[in-house]
């Protein structure tokens, strides 16, 4: 099965846009609009606490926040160290636990819209992306975890390789992948999200079973 668990962007995820996978019999959705990464850690423990009463034993976690814990003007040692709660949360039950998390997927912050005139929160989305990443990388399983990284993921082709897009001067959303609100996703960014989301889950579910 798999968790969806996050902020808004979980929150507002069309159903039928959900990612999914042969292997996958269910997909679980538990977003919270508003949430910082220190709240999902929260409602993850609740979460898994409530999955070991199933006939759940495999799981796989599709991880979204960040972006809200810069708008609450949490400083970046904060979010660091609720990620790492976050990413122990999620292995903690590993040893004879009744659900197995086989993977962790986590979807970086994004470049949107509304940043369009903001360089300065720009930069803290870059800069918060590449910790996030290092966080990952360097977490005792980091073999079951992947960072997406979404910074420029939904800016337009020409921008989103330009030199430096990344570093937040260049890259330029596309309104196309973005709701009026310049904040939330339309569904062709959620179309997109998909899309890399079950090739991440071709790729790690495949290896898995060869």
């Amino acid at each position: 099965s798999i968790l969806l668990i996050g902020d808004s962007d979980i929150a507002f995820w069309p159903e039928h846009l959900l990612p999914t996978n042969p292997s996958v019999r269910q997909v679980l959705v538990k977003g919270q609009s508003g949430a910082v990464l220190g709240d999902l850690v929260v409602q993850l423990e609740r979460e898994l606490e409530g999955l070991s009463s199933s006939m759940l034993h495999s799981l796989i976690i599709l991880a979204c926040a960040g972006e809200n814990d810069i708008g609450s003007g949490l400083s970046l040692d904060m979010t660091l160290a609720s990620m790492q709660r976050f990413l122990d949360a999620a292995f903690g039950s590993q040893s004879g636990g009744a659900v197995q998390v086989s993977h962790l997927l986590f979807l970086g912050p994004k470049f949107e819209p509304w940043l369009k005139d903001d360089p300065s929160s720009k930069k803290q989305y870059s800069k918060l992306s590449r910790a996030m990443a290092k966080c990952c990388q360097r977490h005792s399983h980091a073999e079951r975890i992947h960072f997406m990284d979404c910074l420029t993921m939904f800016c337009t082709p020409e921008t989103a390789t330009m030199p430096g897009a990344t570093l937040g001067g260049k890259a330029c959303p596309d309104s196309k992948y973005f709701a009026d609100d310049g904040l939330h996703l339309s569904p062709a960014g959620y179309e997109k999200w998909k899309q890399k989301v079950e090739e991440q889950l071709l790729l790690r579910l495949s290896s898995t079973t060869s």
